[in-house]
């Protein structure tokens, strides 16, 4: 056997236990990057439910409750009226097609009239102003 063998032989053993690292790297990176992915996407997905959820709620709930109410003032027949625009505007968005800037802007403007409509149900803090989409 010849020196100039025995070193191709290293050299090709040291070559084919580098792309079989590379290649069990990329695998492991893709799966991990998958996972952390998934995971990211399902709690930013369980906030924003939860989010619109309690918007649809409370105003279904004062909805009714005002439908239940014997007046027939006119800021009843208003509030009612500005309620059922909230949830129908509530039921516009199609969660199964959407890129981040049309969700930014549907969740900015559900935050803005649910506000507008219910001023004195919570304050936003400073972090969940800034929460980014």
């Amino acid at each position: 056997m010849d020196v100039n063998d025995v070193i191709d032989g290293i050299l090709r053993q040291e070559e084919s236990s580098y792309n079989e690292g590379a290649r069990e790297g990329t695998d492991l990176g893709r799966t991990t990057g998958y996972v952390e992915g998934y995971t990211f996407g399902w709690n930013k997905g369980w906030e924003i439910g939860n989010e619109i959820g309690f918007y649809k709620g409370y105003a279904t709930t004062v909805r009714n409750h005002l439908m239940t109410e014997k007046s027939n003032d006119s800021p009843s027949t208003k509030k009612l009226q500005a309620i059922e625009q909230l949830l129908d505007f509530l039921a516009t968005v199609n969660f199964e097609n959407v890129n981040s800037d049309a969700l930014a802007e549907y969740i900015s403007q559900s935050r803005k009239r649910f506000r507008q409509l219910f001023p004195g149900v919570f304050r936003l803090t400073q972090n969940d102003a800034s929460t980014s989409f």
